[in-house]
């Protein structure tokens, strides 16, 4: 940020006129008059671009703060990290004290960030002087610093009070050592204040001062002064929608100067300006007494108690949990309500506003406990190796975090967390803040015998409450089933006898922690295959795992088809009760001439594109080639076919897999995989003939 070190008698000049000496308007002069030719040039360009460190100490002594003593509330206009507003200190200075005097409320501005907003889409992101800004704001003046400072890009706004209101007439501006002495008569006099700190430039707002009230103002101001509480625009330079915040950082007198040590090095106060409150009379906010009731119930605030010494209608506002966000939008009406969704205490903040000035006022509120409540459900029934879903609904009239406890015989003990605010440890997907908090919580659980069980549900809420509700499962005896039966082969557009191993499996689950027996029938009066799975493990050939509720058995096995044909392969699953299921699949193994011929058929089904050109021409060159095979096969010329497929087909499509590129019909690299996987098959199967 840039920042004029003459502002106080940059403006003071416009009132008094060109004679090179200072008359001061609504405020005190300065120690010395300035003459014109120290102003600052266009080289002079101050930035602020640092880290603040600042003090979180609580400060010792004593405060006097503008808002305990001439009500209204402390603002913090901040900047984004966007490109329009990085220099502009001055311009959020001149709307935090617009707002606290009234000064802003025009057109339709609502807030400080309505008027930093409208500086920013007026003026260029750049240096300026406080009160000339304020000054653009009254009548609408522009004075031009020249290249390097801040100007107006964007015509049509400033000029909100003249007339009938001047600047002149309600601001105090200083530039000298006693800046903390003119902060402390500012601010006891009702005013906004600003200051211009210096290392670099940069503009603040001040809304208090520290003092040590054993030392004597008169005699020893350097001793009595102790820190000033500021809101800063640079405070959360880099974070977007910063929050407010309001900030103490100590002062020391050395040097013949006011400096804020701890607000970052050699920073120091040498420029003051105050602002007036628009005449007549601060709204007083009175939000009653303190309120107590029950979490998810409505509790209703009044400020019927807040008055306006100048008869002016009030609009009110509240803020329920004190965190500077406004709840409510204005209304005329006193009263609000609002529910909180747990127990709490805490502060609620009401804002009058008669058109022209604000107050504020906040009250307690304590929000009790209530205890949750669960639904009746049950009783249930279930088959088993069926999912058993057990179902239940618990309601806190509050926002309360809600623990289910299921309690199974023979069964896990399973507790589900439901964090309403959506940020617990393991959270479920509830919304956060909501009341009341019904939550519906299913667990799963699988019985591996008949029966009847206990359950017994416990629901906890975060503050101790506690219910309990219990009912029973009655579980129903099943036989086993197959849940997957899958064949994978080498090559998915047809089977060979002997060259191409099948491989199937299959996964049986049974409902209890029976034995499983998997049979598998080929079809082909080849031996069945065979495979006991032992849930408790203990068998010959035991299944690796524990006794289980369902038992879940996954076998594999291969199998080699001998000659071209259709087979019906049976899988027989049998549990150790006699439970049975049995599952078919049919197998499909072709011969040398169907499988060269769903190689020509893919070959001639190809798009055009895949090929290296003359698309037709090569299709017709290839099922040539193939007819060629017929007459070798009828003639068991297998050695001949070997030749023909591997020297002749398969050379013009393997260049990118294992070939000459050159020789390529078909350029697509995915597509001559698949012919040449084909051939190879094909060759491979001829060969057992040799």
């Amino acid at each position: 940020m840039k920042r004029v070190v003459l502002v106080v008698a940059l403006i003071a000049l416009l009132i008094a006129g060109t004679n090179g000496s200072i008359a001061w308007a609504g405020g005190e002069p300065s120690d010395s008059a300035i003459d014109m030719q120290t102003l600052p040039d266009a080289g002079e360009k101050f930035g602020f671009d640092g880290v603040i460190s600042f003090t979180a100490d609580i400060p010792t002594g004593s405060s006097y703060m503008l808002i305990d003593n001439w009500g209204g509330s402390w603002c913090d206009a901040e900047k984004d990290p966007g490109p329009d507003d990085d220099i502009l200190c001055w311009a959020a200075t001149a709307s935090n004290m617009l707002e606290w005097t009234g000064w802003g409320f025009v057109s339709t501005f609502d807030d400080t960030d309505d008027m930093f907003q409208e500086y920013q889409d007026h003026w260029t992101d750049e240096g300026y002087v406080l009160g000339y800004g304020l000054v653009w704001w009254f009548d609408g003046t522009v004075i031009d610093l020249g290249a390097g400072w801040a100007s107006v890009d964007v015509p049509g706004s400033g000029d909100f009070w003249d007339p009938p209101y001047a600047y002149v007439t309600y601001s105090a501006e200083y530039l000298g050592s006693d800046s903390l002495q003119h902060i402390d008569s500012y601010l006891h006099n009702g005013m906004a204040v600003g200051l211009g700190i210096h290392n670099g430039g940069h503009v603040i707002t001040c809304w208090g001062f520290n003092y040590d009230p054993g030392v004597n103002k008169s005699t020893d101001p350097h001793n009595y002064y102790k820190g000033v509480w500021v809101s800063d625009s640079d405070d959360n330079k880099n974070v977007w929608n910063p929050p407010d915040m309001l900030r103490y950082y100590e002062v020391a007198y050395h040097d013949g100067k006011w400096y804020m040590d701890n607000y970052g090095g050699g920073w120091y106060i040498d420029e003051v300006i105050g602002l007036a409150p628009f005449p007549g009379n601060r709204p007083v906010a009175n939000a009653g007494a303190s309120y107590t009731g029950s979490e998810g119930s409505a509790i209703v605030f009044s400020g019927a108690a807040s008055s306006d010494a100048d008869g002016d209608a009030l609009q009110y506002r509240w803020d329920f949990d004190n965190d500077r966000t406004w709840d409510t939008a204005w209304s005329s009406s006193p009263t609000a309500s609002h529910a909180w969704g747990d127990d709490y205490c805490g502060t609620v903040v009401l804002e009058v506003f008669d058109g022209r000035l604000r107050d504020i006022d906040t009250a307690t509120v304590t929000v009790l406990n209530v205890a949750p409540a669960i639904t009746p459900f049950g009783p249930f029934t279930v088959d088993e190796n069926s999912h058993l879903s057990l179902t239940a609904t618990s309601d806190d009239p509050g926002s309360d975090d809600l623990t289910f406890t299921w309690e199974l015989q023979l069964g896990p003990t399973i507790v589900s967390k439901y964090y309403n605010d959506g940020v617990g440890p393991d959270p479920l997907p509830s919304p956060g803040g909501i009341y009341p908090f019904s939550v519906t919580d299913t667990i799963g659980h699988t019985y591996g015998d008949n029966g009847v069980y206990n359950v017994k549900l416990t629901v906890e809420d975060d503050d101790g409450g506690v219910a309990t509700y219990s009912t029973t499962i009655t579980v129903n005896n099943v036989a086993p089933t197959v849940t997957g039966h899958s064949m994978s082969h080498p090559n998915e557009q047809f089977i060979l006898p002997i060259v191409h191993i099948l491989s199937f499996d299959a996964t049986a689950t049974d409902p209890g922690s029976d034995d499983l027996t998997f049979t598998w029938d080929w079809g082909d009066a080849s031996p069945y295959d065979t495979e006991i799975y032992y849930n408790n493990g203990t068998g010959p050939d035991p299944y690796p795992s524990p006794e289980i509720n369902p038992m879940t058995a996954t076998d594999t096995a291969e199998h080699v088809y001998s000659a071209p044909g259709n087979y019906t392969v049976i899988l027989t699953v049998t549990d150790d009760d006699g439970g049975t299921t049995t599952t078919t699949r049919v197998v499909h193994v072709a011969d040398a001439e169907e499988a060269k011929h769903i190689t020509n058929q893919y070959i001639q089904e190809l798009p055009d594109t895949a090929f290296k050109k003359k698309a037709s021409n090569r299709k017709a060159a290839f099922d040539n080639m193939f007819g060629a095979l017929d007459d070798m096969l009828a003639a068991e010329a297998y050695d001949g076919m070997i030749q023909h497929l591997r020297n002749n087909i398969r050379e013009r499509v393997d260049g990118k897999v294992d070939g000459k590129p050159n020789n390529d019909w078909i350029t697509d690299q995915t597509v001559q995989q698949e012919i040449c996987q084909k051939i190879d098959d094909i060759t491979a199967y001829l060969e057992t003939f040799l």
